[in-house]
């Protein structure tokens, strides 16, 4: 099956981490606006209708409609809600009306969202081919309802105003369904609580990392203190400051190509990658920069590593980063 979950990644994080981009923790890390120009449009766009109804055949194979379909406009798009059921597993599948069209911010990228009080919140693929998409919504555990969206992604962990320029046109909605069984269900269960599990003990394992070299920093720091205080005066420049570690986090449920120098492409730096919903620890001096970059290597977004600078978050949009 392709369509790409964040269900178990989303309550992972949101247990041990306590939830990224919370309203009262940091405000974004200043950066580097990303421009339509440096962003490629997603080429799964560029299928063609007939093309949209094999890919929609395909991913909704076995699902039977459930209620009646949902229009939308694009231009005025409103999240609405689902119904859904333990026993079933659950996908939407979405269709452009001809002579509707996504607009070229949209076009960056669109994710389908489907989010309910106390449940993990779905990002759910495989999306849009051509002028078809599928979105699943996965097995629940027990029966709620879900509202769904659709979000112009391009930009928006910066600035959310735009996730609804979606185009202009109509689209229709269809929720499908597929019944699971029991002993299906309690393995999805027993595997999102193995992760929750592994999650936490890598939290604590990285929390006592993160103590360690913050022990072994201020002994450093220490020794050159009393050995600076120890010296005679010197009238030359002063010496520099010490290296700053940063813990590095990926929310974003892709890798992420990253760029560690001041200009992608014209300066001198290295290139590397950060894998999804992963955790690393990193050296820089300070006044580093740290850039998104896309498949060409142009720089999306940025960071300056500060003092101050503990934890830089790569945001759950792929985007932008968060620091505190």
């Amino acid at each position: 099956m392709r369509t790409r979950l964040v269900i178990a990644w989303s309550v992972v994080l949101g247990l041990t981490l306590g939830c990224f981009l919370p309203s009262n923790q940091g405000a974004p890390a200043t950066a580097t606006a990303p421009t339509a120009e440096s962003y490629p449009p997603d080429p799964s766009f560029d299928h063609s209708p007939d093309e949209a109804e094999a890919f929609i055949a395909r991913e909704t194979e076995g699902y039977a409609p459930v209620g009646a379909p949902v229009e939308a406009r694009l231009e005025a798009f409103q999240p609405w809600q689902v119904q859904l059921q333990r026993g079933y597993c659950y996908r939407m599948a979405v269709r452009l009306v001809p002579g509707s069209q996504i607009s070229e911010h949209a076009r960056r990228g669109i994710s389908f969202v489907y989010s309910a009080p106390g449940e993990p919140e779905v990002h759910g693929g495989p999306g849009f081919h051509g002028p078809g998409a599928v979105a699943s919504a996965g097995c629940p555990q027990r029966d709620h309802a879900a509202t769904f969206d659709m979000r112009a992604i391009f930009g928006s962990a910066t600035d959310q105003s735009r996730v609804h320029d979606l185009g202009t046109g109509k689209l229709v909605a269809q929720l499908l369904q597929k019944p699971i069984t029991e002993e299906e269900l309690a393995a999805q269960e027993a595997e999102r609580q193995r992760q929750i599990a592994e999650s936490e003990r890598f939290a604590r394992e990285q929390e006592e990392r993160e103590r360690q070299a913050a022990l072994e920093r201020e002994q450093r720091w220490q020794q050159q203190r009393e050995q600076q205080a120890a010296a005679p005066p010197s009238s030359g420049p002063p010496a520099p400051s010490g290296p700053v570690s940063v813990t590095l986090r990926n929310s974003c449920r892709e890798t992420v190509p990253l760029f560690f120098g001041d200009n992608p492409g014209f300066g001198s730096g290295t290139y590397s990658s950060l894998s999804s919903n992963t955790v690393t620890s990193r050296s820089f001096s300070e006044g580093d920069m740290i850039w998104i970059v896309d498949d060409s290597r142009r720089g999306i977004s940025s960071v300056t590593v500060s003092r101050g600078s503990r934890t830089i978050e790569i945001t759950s949009a792929c985007t932008g980063f968060v620091t505190r």
